[in-house]
């Protein structure tokens, strides 16, 4: 049970205190905060507000009955409230509340007067220790704990799931529905995480034996705002196309807005690390600050903060001022020339919504047609206009918060005047000459006031911190429009001019902020390798993952559009293979590496590996160029594999052996990667000499270092992969060929597909020019079975480029001899394989095809020009490939010139 005086000094204090008329807001809620600090060690939160409602409607009608009840208490309880009105008032003096400071200074001064005890020292110690009792509550009831933003990161990524997944089912419930269930989701693990990071929080405190502890703030930085910014206007403005409609992308904003909310203050989540606890405890501790030298010194530190944030929030008004107006001018001169009218402004808008429209519902054809109309001058200006309008809009923010900080930065001013006033009179009782004077009770209040001015100034300071931040945020932000501006202004010059300009950019950026880029760097690659180091052989099946999940999304559930998946798991394994190369680690068990020349070979070999990827990436998305920079690549690496065999492994008579293995296994797939013959010869020696490698592993583990380790599990799984035989079992396809076919054609059966792969390869191995009229027609029965059953649903498939491929050799080994013409059955078997891979091309648009000069150079040995050039238009008005248009073009004008 509560003492009853506790609850007696609440109520009667309270009761006091809502009787004085014309009280601000901001004085009831110092009032609240004061209640909690004086009983927190007696009432609960809830005990103490309940308390003072109670109290507030039963306040005193008349200032005559509040002084009576006054008087009637006991004389510890009237200096006990007598202390707290002294604190309300003390506020309402920094605050400038007149109306409040004269209506608690009249109630005051009435009561002090109403007995003489209430005059002595003891009741102005009660309220200094009162007043300094607060002040160090108000620092230490709250610990600042770093908020996580991973939940909202987590939402944004499954939301965006979810759309992909229903625009490929096109599935518009589905995306309803998840959209429901992916909130509450998060929010069950919010309360779970939240729980686990507040006994872990309050565990840290309780090992610190902090008493004053009242609870957790949770706080974020400036990116993690700007993140959670992105998420809320990407989340709006797909809402709003989705719905294709303005009140469900205002809908959206408002439920997204609370939602967050909800995640941010309900259930923050965030873990106090050690460290940083230790800095706060340490800084909320007031007594290191009661010397006078150390005053004097904290004195300076905070009029030098004070000074350095007001130089630099005049600097950034001036130039947001300067900034904003000419932006502004901008805005306004384009729309005052009639360079752009407002219905080019409306037309850019509705081209911009349309393809955006398209690009988050997946239809090609709404983004296709549309995304043209963004390529023209008026949408350009219209950009710049907007763009324009919204730096000024950011300038203006800044402008407008210079009378807020003005406001907070003339309380410190008045507190560190407070401070300097207390301070000299303390300079003058050191330079008495009474020693007594340093031990008096005068000198030790003084000595109080000073700290205690200077404690409140640092509070202050706190208050300036958020509108700093706050003004060099959107200083920032405009500074970058504007960059922003200028760069798509050098669009209307060239693109060129527009890629410089943003490269000076980058330049000076990285110039004015190389060291703190240089430290990032640096920490993120000790992370790095304390990553590998740790989880070094966990981290390589990760970076399968996405290729398992693309795997399992289009043979599963029947997605197309999958191959981005694909395309990560090379990017990660290329960055998994770099990152061990570049990040080489002590291995204990092998010892140093001991060749003078590793760091430049450690190099090589991660910018080697790096190359390979690119090469493999852009080979999976049929990019030109791909073979060409695998090429190079995989012959660097095959000559690296000497250096990393003599370097990473022991004795150097071994290593030889190891490097000839590594050669043949890397090219093979080079070989296999690039269809030239011999790879089956080279894969089958890698399949013999690669277990011999691993069984002297096991035997001698210490002759090999980690990262030669790594290198040997890539090289087996890919020599297991695109190998036909594995020692004496011999198999249809490899097990990548079988992996590909399956995906490609969203099947787990391949038998089916490789009795199609069977039966359109023609086997011409003595002679070509022998294969006969009749195995050429079996070969196109059967791919034009598959024609009909696979057609394009499925794509440009490798049965389809195997095809060609074959078609193609078959028809120019027959056709096209420099030496000697072909003659009349050859032409006719030639003329078959070609256009059954004409017919294969056509399905595409001649996205994949055989050299068209092909069928050309047998159609013109066989007499048929008008065929020709029927060959030549449909060629022309089917692809969308530029340069091959142009040529046939040119060969079309001067067949029809010779004609």
């Amino acid at each position: 049970m509560t003492p009853a005086p506790a609850t007696h000094r609440l109520e009667l204090s309270t009761r006091m205190v809502y009787s004085i008329r014309h009280l601000s807001g901001p004085l009831h809620v110092h009032w609240n905060e004061l209640l909690h600090f004086l009983f927190h060690d007696e009432l609960s939160t809830a005990q103490v507000n309940d308390l003072e409602v109670a109290a507030a409607l039963k306040r005193f009608p008349t200032e005559n009955e509040s002084i009576n009840h006054f008087t009637a208490a006991p004389i510890n309880e009237q200096r006990w409230i007598l202390g707290t009105l002294k604190c309300l008032l003390a506020y309402a003096s920094e605050l400038g509340d007149i109306e409040g400071k004269k209506g608690l200074r009249d109630i005051v001064r009435k009561c002090a007067a109403s007995h003489p005890n209430l005059t002595d020292p003891e009741t102005d110690r009660v309220f200094e220790d009162m007043r300094r009792g607060f002040l160090e509550f108000t620092k230490r009831k709250y610990f600042l704990v770093p908020g996580s933003i991973w939940l909202f990161t987590l939402d944004f990524v499954l939301r965006w799931v979810a759309l992909i997944v229903s625009n490929e089912w096109n599935a518009p419930h589905f995306r309803i529905g998840v959209n429901f269930f992916i909130p509450g989701l998060v929010l069950v693990l919010a309360l779970i995480q939240q729980r686990k990071d507040y006994q872990h929080n309050l565990a840290l405190i309780h090992s610190r034996n902090d008493k004053l502890f009242f609870g957790f703030r949770h706080y974020y930085s400036t990116a993690q705002y700007t993140t959670l910014a992105l998420y809320l206007a990407s989340g709006t403005i797909i809402a709003s196309l989705v719905f294709d409609s303005l009140w469900g992308g205002l809908s959206s904003l408002i439920g997204l807005a609370l939602y967050y909310f909800i995640l941010m203050q309900v259930f923050p989540v965030g873990k106090l690390r050690e460290v940083y606890l230790e800095n706060q405890i340490s800084g909320k501790s007031s007594e290191d600050y009661k010397d006078a030298d150390e005053n004097d010194e904290r004195m300076v530190l905070l009029e030098t903060q004070l000074t350095s944030s007001t130089g630099r929030l005049e600097a950034y008004v001036l130039e947001s001022a300067l900034f904003g107006a000419l932006a502004f001018s901008a805005f306004l001169q384009i729309f005052a020339t009639n360079l752009i009218s407002f219905a080019d402004v409306e037309k850019f808008a509705f081209t911009v919504q349309h393809v955006a429209h398209g690009f988050i519902l997946g239809d090609a054809t709404e983004f296709t047609n549309y995304l043209p109309g963004l390529n023209t001058k008026e949408t350009l200006f219209s950009l710049i206009s907007i763009e324009t309008l919204v730096c000024s809009g950011l300038f203006v923010a800044v402008i407008a918060s210079r009378l807020r900080f003005s406001h907070v930065a003339d309380r410190m001013r008045t507190v560190l005047n407070l401070a300097k006033a207390y301070n000299e009179k303390e300079e003058r009782l050191l330079e008495s000459d009474n020693p007594s004077v340093l031990t008096s009770e005068r000198f030790s209040k003084v000595n109080r006031r000073v700290h205690d001015q200077l404690e409140l100034a640092a509070v202050r300071l706190q208050d300036i911190d958020p509108i700093v931040k706050y003004i060099v945020y959107f200083r920032n932000m405009g500074v970058f429009v504007f960059a922003t501006v200028l760069i798509t202004s050098c669009l209307f010059i060239s693109g060129a001019l527009a890629w410089a300009f943003l490269l000076v950019v980058a330049i000076t950026w990285i110039y004015f902020n190389y060291g703190s880029i240089k430290l990032w760097v640096s920490g993120l690659g000790i992370r790095a390798r304390l990553l590998f180091a740790k989880y070094g052989y966990a981290l390589l099946p990760v970076t399968l993952l996405p290729a398992g999940l693309g795997f399992l999304l289009r043979v599963g559930f029947g997605m197309d559009h999958t191959g981005g998946l694909i395309s990560l798991t090379l990017v990660l394994l290329a960055v998994y293979l770099g990152g061990s190369a570049f990040l080489t680690f002590y291995d204990p068990r092998f010892g140093e590496i001991k060749a003078k020349n590793w760091p430049t070979m450690q190099f090589f070999f991660g910018l080697t590996v790096l190359v390979i990827g690119l090469g493999l990436t852009m080979r999976s998305i049929h990019l030109e160029g791909a073979n060409e920079i695998l090429l190079v690549g995989i012959a660097a690496m095959m000559l690296l594999n000497v250096v990393l065999s003599v370097d990473l492994t022991t004795p150097k008579w071994l290593s030889f052996i190891w490097a000839f293995m590594l050669i043949m296994a890397t090219g093979s797939f080079l070989f296999w990667t690039l269809h030239w013959a011999g790879w089956p010869e080279m894969v089958g020696l890698s399949t013999w000499m690669i277990p011999l490698c691993w069984l002297v592993y096991f035997i001698r583990r210490k002759l090999f270092h980690k990262l030669f380790i790594k290198i040997l599990i890539v090289n087996t799984v890919v020599v297991l992969l695109i190998a036909r035989q594995v020692a004496f079992y011999a198999v249809d396809s490899s097990l990548l060929e079988s992996f590909k076919l399956m995906y490609q054609h969203q099947t787990v059966g391949i038998r089916p597909l490789l009795a199609y792969i069977n039966g359109i390869e023609i086997d011409f191995s003595a002679d070509m020019r022998n294969v006969s009229e009749g195995e050429i027609r079996r070969s196109i029965s059967v791919c034009d079975d598959y024609l009909k059953t696979y057609g394009t649903s499925r794509g440009a498939t490798d049965v389809y480029r195997m095809a060609i491929n074959m078609y193609e050799t078959i028809a120019g080994e027959l056709a096209v001899d420099v030496h000697q013409k072909a003659d009349s059955v050859s032409l006719t078997k030639a003329l078959l394989a070609i256009e059954e891979a004409d017919k294969i091309a056509v399905l595409f648009n001649y996205e994949i095809r055989p050299d068209v000069g092909i069928k050309a150079s047998i159609l013109e040995q066989m007499g048929r020009g008008e065929e020709e050039i029927r060959y030549y238009e449909k060629i022309v008005s089917l692809t969308n490939d530029d340069d091959l248009k142009e040529n046939v073009q040119k060969a079309l004008a001067h067949l029809r010139n010779g004609n």
